[in-house]
């Protein structure tokens, strides 16, 4: 991380943005599109527009890093908050990090608030959070633990799809189309004319085909960089690790259940 004079003369942390974190940030700040990403993770619950939602997404908070902003975070309603970080791979550093963005986020929802709604003040706040994972293989799981407590776990839900009726569904299968047709060696100029073409191809009644042609021209440097980030090899042996990893902790799990079962014979 990169370091500049920050308020008061001292070094702060610069967090370092990805290109391609804008074209889905930008996407699920919109209330629309927040009000379909809701639609698509409560199935069988009643359906909300733009007008249920307020972001309340991250964006440059000094008080404790430069450019600390999460992806997206929206409310639904008074006493739902919900939080959504976009992942292109297993990153480990992200509990960390989410879990700071969730603090604050929580914080502001109160200082907002004010002493004098009491009422509200009373009432407890509830709290979804999710990743979007658009890597290959299992990566997170079904969900991430963020935090161990006493009370229970704080953990993230994963998605990898929805139904193709929610625009969030149709944006994953654009990214994994993208990153289907990269071939080794490309250049940025055949990367360029492979992306317009997936956008051109995408079927007429898709319910992101309209976005897609909108915002055709700006969508095509974040999805270079997407490409260039996604470097199959590395994502491969990550993956391996991950998988190896987690088979030790199961055979410790096993063994510590088998001398569990020992001791109460």
């Amino acid at each position: 991380m990169k370091s500049h004079q920050g308020s008061g003369g001292k070094n702060r942390p610069k967090a370092k943005r990805a290109v391609y974190d804008s074209l889905s940030r930008n996407f699920f700040n919109d209330r629309e599109n927040a009000a379909d990403f809701y639609n698509a993770t409560h199935e069988g619950s009643p359906r909300i527009s733009a007008d249920d939602v307020e972001i309340v997404t991250l964006d440059r908070d000094r008080a404790i890093v430069d450019d600390f902003y999460n992806d997206c975070g929206f409310r639904v309603g008074d006493r739902l908050i919900i939080m959504l970080e976009v992942q292109t791979s297993h990153d480990l550093t992200l509990r960390g990090r989410y879990l700071a963005y969730l603090a604050l986020t929580i914080f502001r929802y109160y200082r907002n608030l004010g002493k004098a709604d009491d009422e509200r003040l009373k009432e407890l706040l509830s709290v979804e959070l999710y990743i979007i994972y658009l890597g290959e293989g299992v990566g997170y799981g079904d969900s991430f633990t963020l935090l161990h407590t006493p009370a229970g776990n704080i953990e993230a839900r994963v998605c990898r799809e929805f139904p193709r009726k929610y625009k969030s569904g149709e944006l994953l299968i654009f990214f994994k189309r993208v990153r289907e047709r990269r071939v080794e060696g490309m250049t940025r100029q055949e990367m360029a004319e492979m992306i317009l073409q997936v956008i051109d191809e995408f079927e007429e009644e898709s319910v992101l085909k309209g976005y897609l042609m909108e915002h055709r021209g700006e969508i095509v440097e974040p999805m270079i960089e997407f490409l260039q980030n996604f470097d199959k090899p590395v994502y491969d042996a990550m993956l391996a690790g991950e998988q190896s990893r987690w088979n030790k902790e199961r055979e410790t799990l096993v063994a510590k259940k088998e001398e569990y079962a020992r001791i109460a014979e």
